[in-house]
């Protein structure tokens, strides 16, 4: 199987409709992935959610951004940038922050019901989706080779190099990564 990305006019689409070899046509998958919302008043979390521990993961979500001052996310948050240009690295969208939500606690559930956050590892906010929760494949390759051609950048395994501060860059050299 092989599956080609194209972009074409309504005459292309309806040759390619017709061909004996096309088994499939369809658009460009856009993110659509709904969530719900964990409603707590922020006035009935603990006084002081703890930081995680100097050694803890790092992880860096690659996503809408998120919602950095909240009280549930601001103790594990190590780094934060926008890769979308003209655009502040916080969350317009909430699924960014959902995502963040369920890394950084896992079973929001239990965590809500008990009123008991514990952070374990450190979150990095790299806003990759815009406004709509939607991202630009040119814009991911090119905030890539940017950020590789400077001396401030995040290299992980996956070979998916961000930027962020020296701070936080040398923080991140000392401990493993990964990227979601």
């Amino acid at each position: 199987m092989v599956i080609y990305r194209l972009e074409v006019n309504v005459a292309q689409a309806e040759l390619l409709l017709n061909h004996a070899d096309v088994r499939t046509v369809d658009l460009t998958p856009t993110s659509g992935i709904g969530y719900q919302q964990l409603n707590r008043d922020i006035e009935n979390l603990p006084g002081q959610i703890p930081h995680p521990s100097t050694q803890a993961a790092r992880v860096c979500i690659l996503d809408s951004g998120i919602n950095t001052n909240h009280p549930l996310f601001a103790p594990a948050i190590a780094g934060s940038e926008s890769y979308v240009e003209g655009e502040e690295p916080f969350d317009q969208v909430g699924h960014g922050t959902a995502v963040a939500g369920i890394v950084l606690y896992g079973d929001l559930e239990a965590c809500n019901a008990s009123n008991f956050w514990q952070p374990e590892l450190w979150l990095f906010n790299a806003r990759i989706l815009d406004k709509d929760a939607e991202f630009d494949d040119r814009t991911i390759e090119k905030t890539i080779k940017n950020s590789a051609a400077s001396n401030r950048v995040l290299r992980a395994k996956s070979a998916i190099a961000l930027r962020c501060s020296d701070e936080n860059l040398q923080n991140f050299r000392t401990n493993s990564a990964a990227l979601i």
